[in-house]
């Protein structure tokens, strides 16, 4: 199991310590004797330093963010904010409670911004939204789909145009009606919603997380403001 651990820091450190680890095992099958337990790993020093991926003094943070989620359900958005300093651990803290939602069985997505294209971290996280409920069950799927089609109607090619995968779910799509530069914005912040809306359900939340959003574009942040509060 020692091999197995899902922390970097708890698996072997080097080869000599695994070596050991056999070795002791291999005299018990020689000697005919029971395999007693002993712990793994007592002889085992890593050469290299690593610093570990936990992290230190953020308990009251956790707690906090672990609460407001797990009322997140009673209500139809919740938003979150993490502020802090440079390197205060605003990404770790988030990024470690990963683990503890899909527990849940909730959707856990990222988007991160860069010098971004408008919307791109949006589309990233959503991305990451689809090839996680692609490895649901074919009827979880099948009513996804339904909520999908009965939400999006005729202007499902929105959503297809980003998120490509999804055509072979809903077939191709008519082409949209071509629109000025504010409708197109006004028609995609409408649809990201719908389908916001859509993947969301009452025993599954999804959570997404949107790093660095001080360098967000103006049209990004005006979308994620609106789907926090209308």
């Amino acid at each position: 199991s020692k091999l197995m651990e899902k922390s970097m820091e708890n698996r072997y450190q080097s080869c000599n310590g695994l070596r050991e680890d056999l070795k002791k095992c291999l005299q018990y099958i020689k000697s005919a004797s029971p395999l007693v337990p002993f712990e793994l790993g007592q002889k085992d020093s890593g050469t290299t330093f690593h610093i570990p991926d936990k992290l230190f003094g953020r308990k009251e943070e956790n707690a906090v963010i672990r609460d407001e989620f797990i009322t997140a359900g009673d209500q139809k958005t919740k938003a979150l904010l993490i502020c802090g300093a440079k390197g205060y651990g605003k990404t770790s803290i988030a990024e470690g409670l990963r683990e503890a939602f899909l527990k849940k069985n909730d959707y856990f997505v990222v988007g991160t911004f860069f010098k971004e294209t408008v919307f791109g971290p949006i589309i990233n996280a959503l991305q990451d939204y689809v090839r996680q409920l692609f490895t649901e069950d074919r009827d979880k799927i099948s009513a996804w789909k339904q909520r999908l089609e009965t939400s999006m109607q005729d202007e499902a090619r929105v959503i297809t145009d980003i998120l490509p995968e999804i055509e072979t779910l809903l077939s191709p799509q008519p082409p949209l009606p071509i629109l000025s530069p504010a409708e197109t914005v006004t028609r995609f912040t409408k649809v990201i919603k719908k389908f916001i809306k859509a993947s969301s359900s009452e025993d599954r939340t999804l959570v997404i997380f949107l790093d660095d959003v001080q360098l967000a574009a103006p049209p990004t942040i005006g979308l994620v403001k609106s789907i926090i509060f209308d």
